[in-house]
């Protein structure tokens, strides 16, 4: 996949992908968060928000209706401290990174706890992890944890079995700086690495990497396209057409009555025809016009 190098950074506003027009149109906003730090939604609809600042984690449904909620700060296994990501895999199951308890807890989807993955239970071993930052489940169900202590990735497969860990002091010019968010698409895993964004197959080797000169705070996929999320908008990044054009928050919400608060930006998703913009304390829906 020779991705990187014909890639280009443009901005999403108006833009085309596939020949197709595409349009983002603000909706409504939904969610009360002390401090969302990330979110995933299943296949139903429901979502699923890590809030770090009030130790929770909290379901919603495809209605934007309060269903559960799990969690409060503490070490016991019904509890967190600091719930820095989360995923869901299609058989409904979540994992959310407990940062500072060193651990990724296990829960079904009605956010009933199932069991711990411990980070600092097998020292000396390749899988051992000190601080969980960011998680991703791939489409085959296999698990991929990254965790800042040793800055590398730890992957798991379908039945969290341990296979290898990736990314890590020696890994040349994949080897990473600073990793803070880890996703994936149907074929690669993506890394936000301070101002870049590294690719490697699902296997776990390196493939590229491209300068990002902003500061992503989350990422999503559209089709070929890798949305980023910044400060100030939405960064596309496209293989196949390289076609620039610009997107703001500005320019999105101009003319709406309705502007919701996008200042402090944590993560961002796509449910079929919408993007969600999650931030500090709540998230914004966006229709996706074709």
């Amino acid at each position: 996949m020779k991705f990187f190098s014909q890639i280009l950074l443009i901005f999403l506003f108006h833009f085309s992908a596939h020949s197709q027009s595409i349009d983002l149109v603000y909706k409504e906003t939904f969610g009360e968060f002390n401090d969302a730090s990330a979110f995933a939604v299943d296949q139903y609809g429901n979502f699923y928000i890590a809030d770090q600042g009030g130790n929770a984690v909290y379901k919603y449904s495809k209605d934007f209706t309060l269903t559960a909620s799990f969690g409060g700060f503490g070490w016991n296994e019904n509890s967190f401290d600091n719930p820095t990501d989360i995923a869901v895999s299609f058989d409904l199951y979540l994992y959310v990174c407990d940062f500072n308890n060193n651990r990724v807890q296990h829960l079904d989807r009605n956010l009933n706890y199932i069991s711990s993955i411990k980070g600092n239970q097998s020292a000396g071993r390749k899988e051992t992890f000190g601080y969980p930052k960011s998680i991703n489940i791939a489409g085959d169900g296999e698990l991929f944890v990254l965790e800042v202590e040793n800055k590398r990735i730890i992957k798991y497969d379908a039945f969290r079995k341990f296979i290898r860990n990736f990314g890590g002091l020696g890994s040349g010019a994949g080897e990473f700086k600073n990793p803070k968010k880890i996703r994936s698409d149907n074929n690669s895993i993506y890394v936000i690495d301070e101002n870049r964004l590294m690719q490697y197959d699902t296997f776990g080797n390196f493939i590229g990497i491209v300068p990002v000169r902003e500061d992503v705070m989350g990422m999503a996929f559209l089709e070929k396209n890798i949305l980023l999320a910044i400060g100030e908008g939405i960064i596309c990044l496209d293989s196949k057409t390289g076609i620039e054009k610009k997107l703001t928050f500005e320019d999105i919400l101009y003319g709406s009555t309705k502007k919701p608060d996008l200042n402090k930006i944590k993560d961002i998703l796509i449910s079929g025809n919408y993007l969600y913009i999650l931030t500090d304390k709540n998230i914004s829906a966006f229709l996706i016009k074709k």
